[in-house]
């Protein structure tokens, strides 16, 4: 009977309906071997790779990305990393700040020159700068940023022809310029930027540009410092004078720049040109240009026709030395250049150690420019020579 019972009780056991833990998660018979165990030959199952932890147990668990989607609810959308909103949020022990105090305070240098920069008004092309509300009139001419000029080389707001000499220029040279200026030549403020065609910024009478307009503004803060602090300096605008070097002060967070790079960007900007203009009409700055015009061009200029000759006071009696052929040294430089200049000398020494060879290299270099169709230059050549104002004076 024991027998029996314990049949019967074992099949309840394998019945479907039992409500006994399933046979799959653990043997039929207490007794009976496992799986391995009854059947010694069978392939092992390839184990599944252990965790990084199961296999290393000493790693540190690598930190889950913030935009990973939860294993929970694969469906779920990824949380994104919250910014503190403000820095007492971030730090709530740090001390709270006003928004004046947590901005940066600004170098009052850089804040003076900025607001000497803003008091230069601008309306369309007009702009207005202190103190006497004086008005600089720009334009623009083939993509060009322009000041045509309003102070003549003649005039009340001109040096004198005294002021002229007193520069060093003997009387024929001093006739000389005065006329070329006057007729040929600009305003004393006029400025001009052709940035396109990589024209440098010209500014004066000549006009001068590159080292000659440095150098000019360099004769003028050591003449007259105040008056160069009063138009440029507090703008920004700064010379060396040994050697004569020009630097432009950024303000806006743009680094300081010098030489022909200061140049451009005073080209660039309407308020800077504008006050370059104004500088112009200062008596100060009139004479430096002609100062800084009679160094870095007159002066080699006549010593290379007269190379016998040292200095531009005692003038050499040579092709030219009276004021006609001076005016029209002075006039082939200024419209043509070295290469002008050259011409104009192979022509004197057609007529060497003869009396007025500078004039008849003129009549020659002039007759040349009309037959290459060049009938405006010579015209121009022709007036110097025939004008009363460059006529003999003894």
């Amino acid at each position: 009977m024991s027998l029996l019972e314990r049949w019967v009780s074992d099949l309840e056991r394998d019945t479907p309906f039992s409500t006994q833990e399933p046979t799959a998660s653990r043997p039929r018979n207490p007794a009976a071997p496992s799986r391995s165990e009854a059947d010694p030959f069978s392939e092992p199952k390839p184990r599944a790779a252990p965790s990084r932890s199961e296999a290393d147990p000493f790693s540190e668990p690598k930190p889950r990305a913030p935009h990973a989607r939860s294993e929970a609810d694969p469906v779920s959308e990824p949380k994104k990393s919250r910014v503190p909103s403000s820095r007492h949020e971030a730090d709530p022990f740090s001390e709270p700040k006003s928004q004046a105090q947590a901005a940066r305070p600004l170098d009052p240098h850089i804040a003076a020159l900025r607001a000497a920069r803003e008091e230069i008004q601008l309306q369309g092309m007009v702009a207005t700068l202190p103190p006497a509300k004086a008005r600089v009139v720009l334009g623009h001419e083939n993509g060009r940023l322009v000041h045509r000029g309003t102070v003549a080389v003649r005039g009340p707001c001109a040096p004198s022809h005294a002021e002229l000499l007193g520069l060093g220029l003997a009387e024929p040279q001093a006739r000389a310029l005065d006329c070329v200026l006057a007729w040929f030549g600009n305003p004393f403020d006029a400025v001009t930027w052709d940035s396109p065609s990589g024209v440098d910024l010209r500014w004066g009478a000549w006009p001068l540009s590159g080292d000659p307009l440095i150098a000019a503004l360099a004769c003028w803060k050591q003449r007259e410092p105040e008056a160069f602090d009063a138009r440029l300096g507090r703008l920004g605008i700064d010379v060396t004078l040994a050697p004569p070097t020009l630097r432009l002060q950024g303000s806006r967070g743009a680094p300081d720049c010098e030489g022909r790079e200061a140049l451009a960007l005073l080209g660039e900007d309407p308020r800077l040109m504008a006050s370059l203009a104004q500088a112009g009409r200062e008596r100060g700055a009139q004479l430096a240009q002609l100062k800084a015009l009679l160094a870095q061009v007159l002066r080699p200029l006549l010593s290379s026709c007269s190379p016998d000759v040292a200095g531009v006071e005692a003038p050499p009696e040579g092709p030219f030395s009276t004021a006609r052929a001076l005016a029209v040294l002075f006039h082939v430089e200024l419209r043509f250049g070295r290469r002008g200049v050259t011409k104009l000398m192979a022509h004197a020494r057609e007529r060497a150690g003869q009396p007025a060879s500078g004039e008849f290299a003129g009549e020659r270099l002039a007759e040349d420019l009309r037959t290459a169709g060049r009938a405006r230059e010579a015209a121009e050549l022709w007036r110097l020579l025939s004008s009363p104002e460059l006529a003999d004076l003894s």
